[in-house]
C-alpha cells in the first residue's frame, strides 16, 4: 500500500491464473481516490479521451497506448470504479 499525493492509497497485487490451460500473469492496480469521472470508465482507452480537459499538456493518449502494448503481447486490460477509487487490472501471458 503507498500513500497517493493528493491522499487515498494505491495497492498493486499480482497472481498467477490459469485460462484454457494456459497461465497468465494477473496484476491488479487499486487506488481508494475519486474513481474515473466518465460514463463508461473503459473509455479512457480511446485515442484522444481524457478526464483531465484541454490544458494544452494532456492529448488523451497515454491509456490508449498502453492498450496497445498489452494486446500487442497478447493481453488484456479492463478498469471499473470501485465503491471506493478505481481498479486495473491486467492480465499477460507467461512464457
Amino acid at each position: 500500500m503507498r500513500q497517493c499525493q493528493r491522499g487515498g492509497e494505491i495497492s498493486i497485487t499480482s497472481e498467477q491464473v490459469e485460462r484454457d490451460g494456459k497461465f497468465y500473469a494477473k496484476i491488479i492496480f487499486r487506488d481508494t481516490g475519486p474513481g474515473i469521472d466518465m460514463k463508461i470508465p473503459s473509455d479512457i482507452f480511446i485515442p484522444f479521451s481524457s478526464t483531465k480537459g484541454q490544458n494544452g499538456s494532456n492529448m488523451g493518449l497515454g491509456m490508449s497506448i498502453i492498450y496497445g502494448i498489452i494486446k500487442k503481447y497478447n493481453g488484456d486490460i479492463s478498469v471499473r470504479n470501485c465503491s471506493k477509487g478505481c481498479e486495473f487490472q491486467i492480465t499477460l501471458p507467461l512464457v
